[in-house]
């Protein structure tokens, strides 16, 4: 099989590139064909990598380990005090209602927001995971 030729570098590529494919043609596509192109994209997304993951050395199972626990959790804990100081400070949510009110021509604003902050916590964690890779790697080298 060729997938297990690539280096370990372009599994990651190649794990989000349908996911990013269908990007510019979103607009134009039914919506059940991007929820349907999504769903695939996202199985093909796991199971990519898993076949990254199985090729990985014990050092580098070892940073993504520690980056994901070190970053993803401050980064969840960032997203909680954002949460809290939206509830406690009258009008600091209201751009993120705005930004809500935004996307949700087709669906409740609750709902869009349930989402969106979900959405957004997820990314935090990403964002997180990957500064905290960073950091992990450059302590070692």
């Amino acid at each position: 099989m060729a997938i297990r030729k690539l280096p370990p570098w372009a599994l990651p590529l190649l794990a989000v590139a349908p996911g990013l494919a269908i990007l510019p043609f979103v607009k134009a596509v039914p919506g059940a064909g991007v929820e349907i192109w999504s769903g695939l994209a996202i199985v093909w997304a796991i199971a990519v990598s898993c076949l990254a993951w199985r090729r990985l050395d014990e050092t580098g199972r070892a940073a993504h380990l520690s980056a994901w626990f070190w970053g993803g959790s401050a980064a969840l804990f960032l997203s909680l005090i954002v949460v809290m100081l939206t509830v406690l400070i009258p009008g600091f949510g209201q751009p993120f209602v705005d930004f809500v009110e935004a996307f949700s021509k087709k669906h409740p604003p609750s709902q869009m927001g349930f989402v969106l902050g979900v959405m957004a916590a997820a990314m935090m964690q990403v964002a997180g995971y990957f500064i905290a890779w960073l950091v992990w790697w450059g302590k070692r080298r």
